[in-house]
């Protein structure tokens, strides 16, 4: 028997276990039915694989295949995102607690209507005119009542409470949205890596498939031994296997997606060229200081900061008197008595009314240490924030310069890669070179073209985040630079 050179090609598949060879005639004939577990155990994984690839997909199959932008993608989680919709109610609970704040300082006016029917029964008197006697008369009032605040400092406080707290609101909303519109493009990029990977594990089916009949046609012609295309075979079963997986791995990724833009999506637009701009000029762009001015994070907690100290100024007017002017115009008509006819009267008060605290027990003393604490609480708050953003910006700035370096490094690969199979190509065409020599030169060629374009979405991925660190990412913005 012919022994096998173990680096001919690189073979994954080790562990294979042979049924038998007969012998005809005194030559040895190999039986062309051969059992592999390792290609039993494979293409298993690759039926179960391709399986539940393909009930995770039911949902979107059963609908015409959609494949959209990123902006379409945002355009359609504008119009099914319920957080957003919670924010912009949160917006106007925010507007409404203004507006009350506001009212504290406008006067009260109310108005009192009032009627009754009195029955009066004289059981003894010292006047001798009217000794005893019984009468009924109907009373009908009217009351005009004015109250102005003149002055009450915890009334007076509550309006820019509410202006800190709408500055809250509305820094948190920024956040949230800055969050959400993360998600979405970490969801999409995410489809877009799923289906590089796909189209990389296609690629290596491809090329095992191509190996596989040429090492066919050799043992056929008597030129390679017939183990070395049992171990193509099993390549083969693995690169399939591979691909399955890969197929349930989009199949989940487009799940993630489905959140923000529906079942109908199959896939996402991936340019054969991403643009993607310099990490320097970012980072000149975008420095640590211009990061402590833009960070929604910070933002909130120096918001939270400001609320924490209106509130102690609001608390410690509680220490202060309150002044009020009040005005009560009264008109009592009554039509008739035991006495004589009826009457119709109208008064008119004009009053102002002081309160001063003396003492309330020690409450007021301690809601004013524990405001003033919660204010030293926040104001670290606002130190951890800023903190924890500028680690996370020199992580992800690191990051991008790895990212792009990588890139590039990539990117020279695989011109070289094209000039070396441009030679073997040449060679191939003179007779001088090997088919699995073109084959392998071809395969890497495919390989890093599509490790450049998951490279490039990384380098993609991690500009994203900076923006959103900054609180500056612009989905339409980043649609265009995606689709360039």
């Amino acid at each position: 028997m012919a022994q096998v050179d173990p680096t001919a090609w690189p073979l994954r598949l080790t562990q294979r276990q042979s049924v038998g060879e007969k012998t005809v005639k005194g030559q040895e004939r190999k039986e062309p039915f051969r059992v592999f577990r390792g290609q039993l155990n494979l293409g298993l994984n690759a039926f179960f694989a391709a399986g539940a690839a393909l009930w995770l997909s039911l949902g979107a199959t059963s609908s015409a295949a959609q494949q959209i932008t990123l902006a379409e993608a945002f355009g359609r989680m504008q119009g099914q995102e319920l957080q957003l919709q919670i924010l912009d109610l949160e917006r106007e609970v925010a507007e409404e607690v203004v507006r009350q704040a506001r009212a504290q300082r406008l006067p009260r006016v109310s108005l009192r209507f009032q009627t009754s029917y009195t029955q009066q029964d004289i059981l003894s008197a010292d006047n001798t005119t009217f000794s005893s006697g019984q009468s009924e008369f109907p009373t009908t009032s009217i009351a005009l009542q004015v109250s102005q605040p003149l002055y009450d400092a915890t009334a007076f406080r509550a309006m820019p409470v509410a202006q800190a707290e709408q500055a809250v609101v509305a820094a948190e909303a920024e956040q949230a949205r800055q969050e959400i519109a993360g998600r979405l493009v970490g969801s999409y990029l995410s489809v877009a890596e799923a289906a590089l990977d796909v189209r990389q594990a296609e690629v290596l089916v491809r090329a095992r498939t191509q190996l596989e009949r040429i090492l066919e046609l050799e043992v056929q012609a008597g030129r390679a031994d017939r183990r070395l295309l049992d171990r193509a075979t099993g390549d083969t079963f693995g690169a399939r296997a591979e691909l399955s997986d890969a197929q349930l791995g989009r199949s989940d990724a487009l799940f993630d997606l489905y959140r923000f833009t529906g079942p109908e999506v199959t896939s996402v637009v991936v340019p054969a060229s991403i643009g993607i701009p310099s990490i320097s000029n970012f980072a000149s762009t975008f420095s640590r200081d211009r990061l402590l001015q833009m960070s929604p994070r910070v933002e909130i907690a120096r918001a939270r900061a400001a609320l924490a100290r209106k509130r102690l100024e609001q608390i410690k007017g509680e220490r202060l008197p309150s002044a009020n002017l009040t005005l009560d115009v009264t008109r009592e008509r009554t039509e008739g008595s035991l006495f004589g006819g009826g009457s119709d009267v109208q008064s008119s008060e004009l009053g102002l009314s002081v309160d001063v605290p003396i003492y309330e027990g020690g409450v007021v003393r301690s809601r004013i240490r524990e405001a003033e604490t919660r204010v030293q609480i926040e104001d670290l708050r606002v130190r951890e924030a800023a903190d924890l953003v500028t680690r996370r910006y020199g992580a992800l700035l690191e990051a991008a310069q790895q990212s792009q370096a990588r890139t590039a490094a990539i990117g020279q690969q695989l011109n070289e890669a094209r000039q070396e199979l441009a030679g073997a190509r040449a060679a191939g065409d003179a007779g001088r070179a090997d088919a699995r020599l073109l084959l392998e030169q071809g395969l890497r060629v495919d390989i890093l073209a599509v490790e450049l374009q998951a490279s490039r979405l990384r380098t993609l991925r991690i500009q994203a985040e900076l923006l959103t660190l900054f609180g500056a990412l612009d989905v339409g913005a980043l649609s265009q630079q995606l689709s360039s």
